[in-house]
């Protein structure tokens, strides 16, 4: 009988040992972090594509957007807007600057995507995204962080165009 109970009580333990391990290994990582998430994605007014030393400024008046000052394609930066809204970051993957280059992270490596609200001064968002990771995602870190996350949601292929897959034909 006594070895009947024991055995009880360390199944017990072990039961209440495992929870424990589930609970904190889910409180570790944060959770899905979207940076414009209280933001529709038709309040983004100006977006910004920085790419190999290039800027590309697209920028909505009126319902209409131009790609640095010409016409542009109103769907893909539509489309463009609407993944901005929709980013979502997850995960902790480094946060060793030394190792940016590893993620498509290091200088001249990244995309960065900064991107404005009607009337704000600063962007409400400002991203670096790096090399594919897996499953669709890619690296990328918020400019005012040190931490490399994966960040889903935006149309990396559309983002990737050169300038003139922007302009309006």
């Amino acid at each position: 009988m006594p070895e009947r109970r024991l055995a009880w009580a360390l199944a017990l333990l072990a039961a209440a040992g495992l929870a424990w391990w589930a609970a904190r290994a889910r409180w570790s990582q944060p959770a899905p972090d979207r940076p414009l998430a209280g933001l529709a994605s038709e309040a983004l007014v100006r977006l910004e594509r920085e790419s190999g030393g290039r800027t590309l400024t697209l920028t909505k008046r009126a319902g209409r957007w131009s790609a640095d000052g010409s016409p542009a394609d109103k769907a893909l930066c539509d489309a463009l807007a609407r993944g901005a809204q929709a980013l979502t970051l997850t995960g902790r993957v480094d946060a060793d600057a030394d190792r940016y280059p590893d993620y498509g992270l290091g200088d001249g490596q990244a995309i960065r995507l900064r991107a404005w609200a009607e009337g704000a001064a600063a962007p409400s968002l400002d991203v670096y995204l790096g090399r594919p990771a897996y499953g669709g995602v890619v690296y990328a870190r918020l400019a005012d962080e040190a931490q490399v996350r994966l960040a889903q949601g935006l149309p990396f292929d559309e983002l990737s165009l050169p300038a003139t897959g922007f302009l309006l034909r």
